[in-house]
């Protein structure tokens, strides 16, 4: 991964926070508008779904390509979650951002985890009191594996001379002058990791592009699972709508047609939970509800959306179901999304129609 150095960016606001930021000043070029609200270990559940079905399906491994990546705390989750199949590196892992500033950021890989209002993240502080579930436990067995905190990375080298290093030589060097003078607001809260040494080298990669632009970017057939969460919303602008019913659906079923195209049969489709994509209201008792089995459980999910009849229609079937975990909601959903999709083979796709 070729490294560049970052310039203090005063107006990229702080992860977590919801909102847009451009990476030009004032008189900005719309085409580079992005956002910063991102998470570590977020959908843990469905990560590992889309983990164990994608080793099945690419047992010779494949590459997977995390799309609207912002600062790449996704991506390295992804890496995290692939670290203990991924000993000679048959799965890649590429972060893409529409905003050069994020790329290089998330090249860099200094991240904050556990931070304020970030829930998905604390299991991962030594100091979280409550009972890890297995999927937890083993994730953090693996984090601890590939992260070290900034502290420790700060004992290796010459802080004092990084304080005022013009031209920093290697990652580690290029780490310690981020954090010492952050392009971004510091969070509050929570602690900074960094990657071991060598920990993903050869398996991510982090680049520019424009996920309208996807087929262009990716070679047909050779990715097997595409990354797009909690991302569609800023395409749809369901989150400021009163009335899915209203939502013009057609900058985001063109972004999906190419998502299609760009897969292979069996690929996945990792697409998330957050309601706004989906178009789901929680608070709409006119919802469509089904009941389903999902690992020995029965469930209530909700797949009747404009969105869901697109995939559908594409010849995507759902094959996990999940929900957004927020705080404000108290974890305490009416009903599970489909988080992840499957691109059926065509000999068989009419068995599996909604």
């Amino acid at each position: 991964m070729k490294i560049n150095s970052i310039k203090n960016t005063p107006n990229l606001y702080f992860k977590g926070c919801y909102g847009s930021v451009y990476q030009s000043d004032r008189g900005v070029n719309k085409t580079n508008l992005c956002t910063i609200e991102t998470h570590f270990a977020r959908d843990l559940e469905s990560a590992e779904a889309a983990k164990m079905t994608l080793i099945k399906n690419f047992p010779n491994g494949t590459h997977i390509a995390d799309m609207g990546c912002s600062l790449g705390y996704e991506t390295y989750t992804l890496a995290t979650l692939f670290n203990d199949v991924n000993q000679n590196k048959k799965y890649k892992i590429t972060g893409y951002d529409i905003a050069p500033t994020l790329v290089e950021n998330a090249k860099i890989g200094v991240l904050n985890i556990g931070g304020d209002g970030n829930n998905h993240e604390r299991f991962l502080n030594n100091t979280y009191k409550d009972a890890l579930t297995p999927l937890q436990n083993s994730f953090k067995t693996k984090f601890d594996e590939c992260f070290e905190v900034i502290p420790e990375l700060l004992k290796k080298m010459d802080v004092d001379a990084l304080k005022n290093l013009s031209n920093p030589k290697s990652i580690n060097e290029l780490r310690v002058k981020n954090f010492l003078h952050p392009p971004f607001a510091k969070e509050t809260g929570g602690s900074y990791y960094v990657p071991k040494d060598n920990i993903f080298e050869g398996i991510i990669d982090f680049k520019v592009a424009d996920i309208n632009n996807i087929t262009k970017e990716l070679e047909p057939q050779k990715t097997g699972m595409v990354v797009f969460k909690n991302a569609l919303y800023h395409i749809l602008n369901s989150k400021n709508s009163f009335s899915y019913n209203r939502v013009d659906t057609k900058s985001a079923e063109y972004i999906l047609e190419q998502i299609y195209k760009v897969l292979p049969e069996k690929g996945l489709l990792f697409f998330g939970s957050l309601e706004h994509d989906h178009l789901y209201d929680m608070d709409d008792m006119r919802n469509k509800y089904e009941l389903k089995y999902q690992n020995g459980k029965q469930i209530k999910v909700y797949q009747s959306s404009k969105i869901h009849e697109k995939l559908n229609s594409l010849g995507f079937k759902p094959i996990f179901y999940d929900f957004y975990k927020d705080a404000e909601y108290l974890e305490t959903p009416k009903c599970l999304l489909p988080s992840v999709w499957e691109k059926m083979p065509k000999s068989i796709l009419h068995n599996f129609r909604l």
